[in-house]
């Protein structure tokens, strides 16, 4: 994990803000305190600067102390954001894969009923994604696999089985 980032204080007492942070985060940071100052409610402004040739991103958060003047309690968010960015891409990877693939993809549900279905698996078995949410798995399984199934999957809920993979008739 990153070591947060230290800034003497020195660095912005008696500084306007212009002084203080790059263009164009200066001038969006100016239109911030400006509605706080005006309508007296607190302020939230995320930004990002590169530091050390690193993007680093920022959240303020902004409140009117007196009549004239602003407080502003900035947080280093980078880890928070870095990590918001690598889920959003490993579920856009995930999305791509399940929908793409062309093997048969279904989830289910800890009630058995299904909660996604693949294009393939909606080709093989004749019926679109939202017709197969008001199913179970038993709805098209073989009366020969049902119990099986139904043991497997409580082993995957349960966590004693990483995957479930079958094939059937």
């Amino acid at each position: 994990k990153d070591a947060p980032i230290y800034v003497p204080p020195e660095m912005f007492l008696g500084k306007r803000i212009e002084e203080v942070l790059p263009e164009p985060v200066a001038s969006n940071a100016r239109v911030v305190v400006e509605e706080v100052l005006k309508t007296g409610k607190m302020q939230t402004y995320s930004y990002q600067l590169t530091i050390d040739n690193k993007p680093q991103f920022f959240e303020s958060r902004m409140v009117r102390y007196g009549t004239s003047k602003v407080l502003a309690i900035v947080r280093d968010v980078t880890s928070r954001t870095n990590a918001e960015n690598a889920l959003k891409e490993s579920e856009e990877k995930f999305r791509k894969i399940f929908e793409e693939s062309p093997f048969c993809i279904v989830m289910t549900g800890k009630d058995f009923g299904i909660i996604r279905a693949n294009q393939s698996f909606c080709n093989m078995i004749g019926y679109g994604e939202d017709e197969l949410k008001s199913f179970t798995f038993r709805n098209f399984t073989h009366p020969d696999y049902v119990a099986n199934d139904e043991i497997s999957l409580l082993k995957l809920i349960a966590e004693e089985i990483p995957i479930y993979h079958t094939e059937k008739k």
